[in-house]
């Protein structure tokens, strides 16, 4: 049975069509059909998505899988994985990494309501390629409406999560990848150590990216323009400043709109 026929069987056996296995790894239902009649080969990265959504080992599907190469990721991935098979709203790959620090009887509840606040708020369901940019797109204002600070704190702190996972799961970058690994264990073992979420800005102002360069972190924020002076700000030239509209009390005379007029229609001052 070659690579094609196996993800068919693997879909099937886990009762998902095609358009619900393409919702699954956000994919189109016809890049799918293109994979199981053999029109195209998967790559190892969509392969891994792939086995993870359908609860399975990446060798399953290609005997020929370069387990050596990717172990980091598998690695990962095994080990958020939760021992259950409770299929919720909220993407299993979220449940288990936040399950690493916070108590098993509270993170299903907690993460199944806000992400459904957050799915009715959009009028749409919520899948986890597009949990980060639901929360760009809805506003932090809007949520802090309708989630209890300690919900919002979980939303993004699951949210980094989920951006390194996936990051890390894209990247074949060695160096990134160790990245990843070290800062997502950082977060959880960090917020197992308090027992609390990191502060939320944390995680708003990091910005990781396959493009992460941790040498020179240069900014991407662009600086404001700069205040041009006016004219009659620089030396010598004070007099030339319009007296009635700068006065805010109100408290200007008939010679102040004169100085004004006379400012205004002198053609040496405007060439």
């Amino acid at each position: 049975m070659n690579i094609h026929e196996k993800i068919t069987k693997y879909r099937e056996l886990k009762g998902l069509n095609k358009s619900q296995l393409a919702r699954e790894i956000n994919v189109s239902p016809a890049y799918i059909t293109m994979i199981e009649n053999g029109t195209k080969t998967p790559s190892n990265e969509f392969i891994i998505r792939l086995a993870f959504t359908l609860g399975v080992d990446p060798t399953e599907l290609d005997s020929n899988f370069p387990v050596n190469k990717f172990e980091n990721v598998l690695n990962t991935i095994n080990s958020l994985k939760k021992k259950d098979n409770n299929n919720d709203i909220v993407d299993e790959l979220i449940i288990k990494a936040l399950k690493n620090y916070i108590e098993p009887n509270e993170y299903r509840s907690k993460l199944f309501n806000l992400y459904k606040n957050l799915a009715e708020l959009n009028n749409d369901s919520i899948y986890y390629d597009f949990i980060d940019e639901k929360i760009v797109s809805v506003g932090l204002d809007n949520l802090k409406k309708i989630l209890k600070n300690d919900d919002l704190e979980l939303l993004i702190l699951s949210t980094q999560i989920l951006i390194l996972i996936k990051n890390f799961i894209n990247s074949e970058n060695i160096n990134d990848q160790l990245f990843y690994t070290n800062t997502l264990e950082s977060i959880l073992s960090y917020s197992r150590i308090l027992n609390i979420p990191l502060d939320k800005n944390f995680y708003l102002n990091i910005n990781i990216t396959n493009k992460y360069d941790t040498k020179t972190k240069e900014s991407n924020i662009t600086p404001l323009p700069k205040k041009e002076k006016q004219i009659w700000e620089e030396e010598g030239k004070e007099y030339l400043m319009p007296k009635a509209s700068h006065d805010k009390e109100g408290d200007f005379t008939e010679e102040d709109y004169k100085h004004d007029d006379d400012l205004m229609n002198d053609e040496d001052i405007w060439k």
